[in-house]
């Protein structure tokens, strides 16, 4: 993460008069300002002496290492809300002392007792200044006409987020699925959410596919000492107190370092392997109830079961979807990641079913497609290749049955209410699995490395390609079990607000 520049703030006096005149006039910034018109020496100066007498509005004078004072940043009341403006000189513009400066004086400003939300109105096309904003913490609401133009309006939130996510081909897509998900919650709320990423990468790129700010860390997902006190410190200095973590690579340790810094953490743990350390706990499994759990400190919040499943803002309301008598489309998907060795079993067995369907081979963002396409060319069923397709609702929505991986996808699927052939590639997906089963969402094949394994799975489709009745059955069990509305719910938990399940 590149190092802040330095800049110190002090609040306007009389005898900064004329340079903020100066800098107001100054043709770059007068091109981008609500009031483009060149502004009167005697006008500004009885405008100013009058708002030296306001000081819930202050303006403050940036100063910058080795530069001198290099501009302002101006608070303006307005009827419910604090108008905030910024202007440097051009000879500092482009080194990061923008969002520097907005970031001094929003804390500068929260050190009183300001009750008003802070917005700023910039141009759409103003592209710097968006930046600038953007980078501060500024959460984009919108859109406005002012005098006539529209400009976009940006806010100050009240809360600021933090996430951390593990992920990549070893692990997958689904910690890294959650965060985000719960990210476009939260900003939907009206929090700012940044997400910890590495400086380039497939990991970095869903961040930024997903809209999200991207904080960056070398060599992210790290989880050694190192990173974690990095993360901290981007914590820090992003002004957030609340930090998410879904990995599980997070120590107890570390959590408990974070909560010592006066952290609020929220943490997803489908493990309850001990007393957790953390404000609030999601575990989102249909089996989460029956887990014990603890919490270390005694003040820890337990949000359990589907209805806090995390999902994409496109996993809304579910849709209704009527069951053909005959399957014609097939899904497979393991996940965000690389599963060795299963995908010749699986592709051979689906190609063993009877019926004419058609397999849509989803590849996850983490995962190379090359060794999917050598199978595939085997194949005597079609075989359709997505490799980290744009629109995986879709896929679902219309697929008449899906074999997946018991990761984080089964909540897709449910809410899809797509019948499911679930099978557990890592130790820890046999819980979800066998509580998806127990919910009737789903039919288990156990054991993928037994040499039983594709007659099993053969069988586990060909029974469901014949019994419409039983895809119907799990349709609505997915259904009833997933309705999408559980990142809004994190996200509100995450706030410090009730939450109906």
């Amino acid at each position: 993460m590149p190092d802040t520049p330095r800049v110190s703030l002090r609040r306007a006096t009389a005898a900064d008069s004329r340079r903020l005149w100066e800098i107001r006039n100054e043709e770059s910034v007068r091109r981008v300002s609500l009031d483009t018109a060149p502004i009167p020496l005697e006008q500004h100066e009885r405008w100013f002496a009058a708002r030296l007498t306001a000081p819930a509005a202050p303006i403050f004078i940036v100063s910058a290492a080795e530069a001198g004072d290099v501009g302002y940043v101006r608070f303006d009341a307005a009827p419910g809300e604090l108008h905030v403006s910024i202007a440097l000189t051009p000879h500092v513009r482009g080194r990061g002392l923008g969002p520097a400066a907005l970031r001094a004086a929003l804390a500068a400003l929260d050190a009183g007792e300001r009750q008003e939300p802070v917005v700023a109105l910039v141009h759409r096309d103003n592209a710097p200044s968006l930046a600038a904003f953007a980078r501060a913490g500024f959460v984009t609401r919108g859109e406005r006409r002012v005098r006539g133009t529209s400009v976009v309006v940006l806010a100050w939130p009240p809360a600021r987020v933090l996430l951390v996510a593990d992920g990549g081909p070893a692990v997958g897509l689904g910690h890294l699925g959650r965060v985000l998900a719960l990210a476009d919650a939260l900003d939907a709320e009206g929090a700012w959410a940044g997400v910890v990423a590495p400086p380039a990468g497939a990991f970095r790129a869903r961040v930024e596919a997903r809209g999200r700010t991207a904080i960056t860390l070398e060599g992210w997902p790290a989880w050694d000492d190192a990173a974690l006190a990095r993360v901290q410190a981007a914590a820090h200095e992003a002004g957030a107190t609340t930090l998410v973590v879904d990995s599980y690579r997070a120590s107890d340790a570390a959590l408990e370092r974070w909560r010592a810094a006066g952290l609020t953490l929220i943490a997803f743990d489908d493990l309850a392997a001990s007393p957790s350390p953390c404000h609030v706990v999601i575990d989102p499994s249909p089996a989460a109830a029956a887990v014990a759990r603890a919490s270390r400190h005694g003040d820890t919040r337990f949000l359990l079961g589907p209805a806090y499943a995390p999902l994409r803002p496109e996993f809304g309301t579910p849709p209704v979807r009527k069951t053909r008598e005959h399957v014609e489309t097939v899904v497979l998907t393991l996940g965000g990641g690389e599963v060795p060795g299963l995908t010749q079993p699986l592709l051979d067995a689906l190609d063993a079913a009877p019926g004419d369907f058609v397999v849509d081979a989803l590849v996850g963002p983490f995962a190379d497609p090359a060794p999917l396409a050598a199978v595939v060319a085997r194949c005597r069923r079609a075989v359709r290749i997505h490799h980290d397709p744009p629109d995986v609702r879709a896929l679902f929505v219309e697929a008449d049955l899906a074999v997946s991986a018991a990761g984080q996808t089964l909540f897709e699927l449910a809410w899809a209410g797509c019948p499911t052939v679930a099978i557990a590639v890592a130790d820890n997906q046999r819980a979800n699995l066998a509580g998806f089963a127990a919910r009737g969402t789903v039919r288990a094949v156990e054991s993928p490395g037994a040499i039983d394994f594709g007659a099993r799975l053969t069988r586990a489709v060909a029974d469901l390609l014949a019994d419409g009745e039983a895809r119907r059955a799990m349709t609505a069990a997915g259904q009833r079990l997933v309705d999408g509305a559980g990142a809004r719910r994190v996200a509100e938990a995450a706030l410090g607000r009730e939450v109906a399940a």
